[in-house]
């Protein structure tokens, strides 16, 4: 009984969250722990489980969101990483880790629906932007400006992984669509960068 107690506790996993994101900063540690940032995800993950089965988990947020927020970050930076190294499985990978912890948040949407379409998953990536999209008014107002950033950074990086996929699946329309489709989100720089990349990757197949 004391033991499920436990188990099901929120406080467990955002101690476990917290002590694994403070070994990240020890670099021989992680050398010798490649899975650390991944058991952070996943206790992050349980602990959100869990806080939601509570009967006030806006009680916990007050204490903790800063350090999902923050895991988060880190999430996506480990994302933006092997999106340069043109590894997009597991940018892909990390992008749906972060997301299971904040599935409300509505650029979390726009980047788990960019996921799924790096890994040619077309029905549930579009439906995900869509449902992004739709919600963005309900972004959260408190929401702290580093993560803010990185998540624009790590969405217009997935947006032009997503694209080459789809055009390499002759699924022009589509790529073109998506691009569109996220003009309230992307820069018109970043914009420009995109359809630039899509004529190219068009022109070759």
């Amino acid at each position: 009984m004391e033991k499920d107690k436990y188990r099901t506790s929120p406080e467990v996993y955002v101690f476990a969250m917290r002590s694994s994101v403070k070994l990240l900063n020890d670099r021989h540690f992680t050398e010798n722990n490649p899975r650390l940032l991944k058991d952070a995800l996943k206790y992050g993950t349980k602990y959100v489980k869990y806080k939601n089965k509570t009967e006030n988990p806006g009680d916990y947020d007050l204490y903790y969101s800063p350090d999902i927020e923050n895991l988060r970050f880190i999430g996506l930076d480990e994302a933006e990483y092997y999106y340069h190294e043109s590894k997009y499985r597991k940018a892909a990978y990390y992008s749906k880790k972060v997301y299971k912890l904040a599935p409300d948040d509505p650029r979390n949407q726009l980047i788990l629906g960019l996921a799924q379409l790096t890994r040619r998953n077309t029905r549930e990536g579009k439906a995900n932007i869509e449902a992004g999209l739709e919600n963005l008014a309900n972004e959260p107002s408190d929401k702290g400006g580093d993560l803010l950033e990185k998540e624009k950074e790590i969405i217009y990086f997935l947006t032009r992984a997503s694209s080459i996929e789809l055009v390499g699946m002759h699924k022009q329309e589509l790529a073109r669509e998506i691009i569109e489709s996220l003009s309230l989100v992307l820069t018109k720089q970043q914009q420009e960068k995109l359809n630039e990349q899509f004529q190219n990757e068009g022109s070759k197949s």
